[in-house]
């Protein structure tokens, strides 16, 4: 579902540390009186690196506010969209910052005037044309992730959240 939590309930080890499948619940994670993974004495046969990767997957999942699904497939016909600001959101994110970080997300997504006229020219060899489309979705979805990471990264980030 839309607001579908990231957590599973279960620890890496396996030891079912939590309540099973992918409830409808929130971040979830330990309970307020679970000792950190570097005060307990034994690890319960897990390695160090799971129980701090798991660690960091609680802080992480604590974090999460709700998930967007993008519109479009990344394709010259329908490359890709954010969605409208959804009802859960607009209490946290300031309206105009998000509608320009969705124009920005649009800009970096649509495929360019060259880019369908070379990928149409190389329909006539069809793995050169596969080969040529999958190059340039990735080249288009590392521009997102840049942008993304750009957001969350920069100190005007704070203009984006209401406080």
């Amino acid at each position: 579902g839309l607001g579908a939590s990231l957590h599973s309930g279960r620890r890496p080890g396996g030891d079912g540390g939590g309540s099973g499948g992918g409830g409808g619940g929130g971040g979830g994670g330990a309970t307020s009186g679970e000792e950190p993974v570097w005060r307990r004495q034994r690890l319960g046969g897990t390695t160090l690196s799971s129980e701090l990767t798991w660690e960091a997957h609680k802080y992480r999942a604590r974090q999460h506010v709700h998930r967007l699904y993008l519109g479009g497939a990344n394709a010259p016909d329908a490359p890709w969209a954010m969605p409208l600001l959804p009802a859960e959101l607009k209490s946290l994110v300031s309206g105009s910052a998000y509608f320009a970080l969705c124009e920005s997300f649009r800009e970096r997504s649509r495929y360019a005037v060259w880019e369908t006229l070379v990928g149409t020219t190389l329909c006539v060899l069809p793995p050169l044309a596969r080969q040529f489309y999958l190059s340039r979705r990735a080249v288009r979805a590392r521009r997102l992730q840049e942008l993304i990471a750009a957001l969350h990264g920069r100190e005007g980030a704070d203009a984006f959240w209401r406080s």
